[in-house]
C-alpha cells in the first residue's frame, strides 16, 4: 500500500504542473481513511481535497486521521450522500 501510494504521488506529479496542483481543488472519490489526501497536503501544501467514501467507518476514520488538514481548511470530508452537495465548478480534479 505505501509503495503504491508513492506511485500515485509520483503519477500526479509527472501528470499535472505542481502550479496547476498546488491550487487545484480534489474530489476523492472512495478515499478510504485518507492517506493519499494527507500526502497530496504535504506535497502540495496549497491543495485543497474532498474525500468521499460510502462506508461510514472510513469516513469516520478519515475524520480523525486528517483532523490538522480539515482544521487547516486543506481538507473536506463527505459522505457518500454529501456527494451531490459539491457544486461542479467547484472541482478541478
Amino acid at each position: 500500500p505505501y509503495t503504491y501510494n508513492l506511485y500515485l504521488l509520483a503519477f500526479f506529479k509527472e501528470t499535472f504542473s505542481a502550479e496547476k496542483l498546488s491550487k487545484s481543488r480534489v474530489l476523492d472519490i472512495g478515499a478510504g481513511y485518507g492517506r493519499l489526501a494527507k500526502n497530496l497536503c504535504k506535497v502540495f501544501p496549497s491543495i485543497h481535497i474532498s474525500c468521499v467514501d460510502s462506508i461510514p467507518i472510513s469516513t469516520a476514520i478519515s475524520e480523525y486521521y486528517l483532523q490538522s488538514q480539515i482544521d487547516s481548511g486543506q481538507i473536506t470530508i463527505c459522505d457518500l450522500a454529501q456527494l451531490a452537495e459539491i457544486p461542479v465548478n467547484s472541482i478541478d480534479l
